[in-house]
């Protein structure tokens, strides 16, 4: 963002984007059963139900709160381009599962395990993008107890998240023709190989007696 007057004009905007399903709750409020989904298996059957008052009208108010979570983070880190990215997740998110709760409730069947992978690919592609783009001051500015303080060290893990990122991102994608399977296994894959190199940078810290 060029200034603290854009990030309020976009932050208004998403907040709205977010809360704009409701309209659209309200219209086909009658036609929802009492109980929606609120969880899926993996074979894209429900197994868990919520009240739908709290899925038409609350989610989307918790959903906006979490925004202005993002707002206040954007706001310390000052980083434009993550700072789109961290805008721009929680309303795409949120406004997917409002529909897939309500088209679900209004009695259509949808392949929720590809539309969630399809979202997951491309949120890990964006971030991938911009997340190098980090210093460690800034990303200290989100995580208080990050141990990394290392520019150099920051600068190659970064750079490996961010390539992990895009890579995990793009083969989520590619799983969307294969089995489920697929992208369960790519995604085990992103977690292991992040957490061994989390681990293995921090160790480089502790050595480096930084």
């Amino acid at each position: 963002m060029k200034n603290k007057r854009n990030l309020i004009i976009w932050s208004v905007i998403t907040v709205l984007i977010i809360l704009a399903p409701i309209i659209l709750g309200l219209i086909f409020y009658h036609q929802l059963p009492a109980k929606v989904p609120s969880h899926f298996g993996v074979n894209n059957e429900p197994d868990n139900f919520i009240d739908k008052r709290f899925a038409v009208f609350l989610m989307p108010i918790i959903a906006a709160l979490l925004q202005l979570v993002f707002i206040f983070i954007s706001n310390k880190i000052k980083s434009a381009r993550m700072t789109w990215v961290l805008l721009m997740i929680t309303p795409v998110i949120s406004t997917v599962i409002y529909l897939i709760i309500l088209s679900f409730g209004l009695g259509h069947s949808l392949d929720v395990g590809r539309i969630v992978v399809f979202i997951i690919g491309i949120v890990f592609l964006a971030i991938g993008n911009y997340f190098p783009t980090l210093t460690v001051d800034q990303y200290r500015l989100i995580h208080y107890n990050w141990k990394i303080t290392d520019p150099i060290i920051w600068s190659k893990l970064s750079r490996k998240l961010g390539y992990s990122f895009v890579i995990s991102g793009a083969a989520l994608l590619i799983s969307l023709f294969f089995n489920v399977i697929v992208s369960l296994i790519i995604m085990g894959i992103f977690i292991i190989y992040v957490l061994g190199l989390m681990i293995y940078s921090t160790s480089l810290q502790v050595k480096s007696g930084k």
